[in-house]
């Protein structure tokens, strides 16, 4: 599924990155809309897309920085087997991680490219040493049953629905293709760097991907034993099965764990951006209050790990349709405006006669995912096995559909009636 995956997102990629060269800015997907959608409704749908952007990064930002105490807290169950998990324990660690984010984007902003170096050296180095070490010291499973062999042990009634219920994992991995967008306004000559930054990206990272999932697969131990791991992670104890040493465990569990706190650095460097385009008011060179509100977001949000890692789990699920709901409605206005023959901006990444194909692949499959990510991860699933998120987003969608009714439709005028007045 991983490919199937690859393939759609590849297309939902490439378009974005050719709205990105036609206006380049960090708004992003709320300013396309604005600047593709017909007049009547730009006001609108930039508002929609806006909020989905915002509650997809900011639920972003808090899923990663949880990952990171995750970890942190598989390190520490490592090195201490009476070590027990705790929920107020990820809260606790969550904040600090957050905190850290935001210090080294505010304080030590203009070392972030420097950081950003060493970041992509360790992720290239850290991707060869654990192929190294699965195909070295790994148990070597027969390539027939692991790329031949389906099975279904979740009770859908078919391999094929279980698959399409399982598509959220994978894409989970490789969403926040719009990430670099919201940074353009900070590149010189984005038309043309930001779109290639974007297709070489996706390249490098479906490439590595897809090479460390079949090794993965391959060299797979007992499933169940992994996921029954004490450490809360499967693949740390994959990795402890795989090398047979702690210390070995630990140093990698450890390279994880640096890695998932530069993405935490780099989640709030985009959702900060992201927010402050989203609010149209001028400040600093650094958005600094919307750091600091998005710095308040994810304290206030992780503070419900410590009550319910359910309702954690339910809230932060909606991420992935907030994202996706973003894509697929400046996806569907630049395809309508192909459809109508009407002009598009000069851009260096034009798509061409291929921008029909790329679009319309791109909304087949959006349309997929969108149905498929509200799905339980079995069928009849009790109360805490069922998938809320679908009722979070409806609810979300309500709170403020009522709020532009009642208010935001007489004060929000869209980033292109600013920019008209402006001229």
């Amino acid at each position: 599924m991983f490919l199937a995956v690859v393939f759609g997102m590849f297309f939902v990629m490439l378009s974005m990155a050719e709205m990105a060269s036609m206006a380049p800015t960090a708004g992003g997907q709320f300013f396309w809309v604005s600047e593709f959608a017909p007049r009547q409704y730009q006001k609108v749908l930039s508002y929609t897309v806006g909020w989905f952007c915002v509650l997809g990064w900011q639920s972003a930002l808090v899923l990663t920085a949880y990952s990171v105490a995750q970890q942190v807290e598989a390190l520490i169950s490592l090195c201490d087997v009476d070590y027990t998990i705790r929920g107020w324990q990820g809260t606790l660690l969550t904040m600090p991680i957050t905190l850290f984010a935001i210090m080294l984007n505010t304080l030590l902003a203009r070392r972030l490219p420097i950081l950003q170096n060493i970041a992509f050296a360790l992720h290239t180095a850290g991707f060869f040493v654990l192929i190294a070490v699965f195909w070295a010291l790994g148990p070597h499973n027969d390539p027939a049953i692991v790329l031949s062999d389906f099975s279904e042990t979740t009770g859908w009634s078919s391999v094929g629905l279980a698959c399409l219920v399982s598509l959220v994992g994978p894409i989970n991995t490789l969403v926040g293709a719009d990430s670099s967008c919201h940074l353009s306004e900070e590149l010189v000559n984005a038309s043309y760097v930001l779109p290639r930054a974007m297709l070489t990206t996706a390249i490098i990272n479906y490439t590595m991907g897809f090479v460390m999932t079949i090794t993965l697969m391959l060299n797979l131990g007992d499933v169940a034993t992994a996921l029954a791991s004490p450490t809360g992670q499967p693949y740390v104890q994959v990795l402890l099965d795989v090398t047979g040493s702690k210390g070995a465990a630990i140093t990698l569990t450890a390279l994880v764990c640096v890695l998932l706190l530069v993405c935490t650095v780099n989640g709030v460097t985009t959702s900060s951006r992201q927010l402050f385009a989203f609010a149209l008011r001028p400040g600093w060179d650094i958005p600094v209050n919307a750091v600091l509100v998005t710095m308040a977001i994810t304290s206030i949000l992780s503070l419900i790990i410590i009550g319910s890692s359910v309702a954690f789990s339910v809230l932060m699920s909606l991420s992935l349709p907030g994202l996706l709901s973003s894509y697929w409605i400046v996806i569907t206005v630049i395809f309508a405006k192909r459809f109508r023959k009407e002009p598009f901006p000069k851009s260096q990444f034009n798509l061409g006669r291929f921008g029909w194909l790329a679009n319309g692949i791109a909304l087949a499959w959006l349309t997929l995912v969108y149905v498929m990510m509200f799905f339980p991860s079995a069928p009849y699933p009790d109360v805490a096995g069922m998938n809320w998120s679908v009722l979070i987003y409806c609810c979300v969608i309500v709170c403020f559909g009522t709020f532009y009714y009642f208010k935001a439709r007489h004060r929000y005028a869209g980033p292109v009636a600013l920019v008209k007045q402006d001229i």
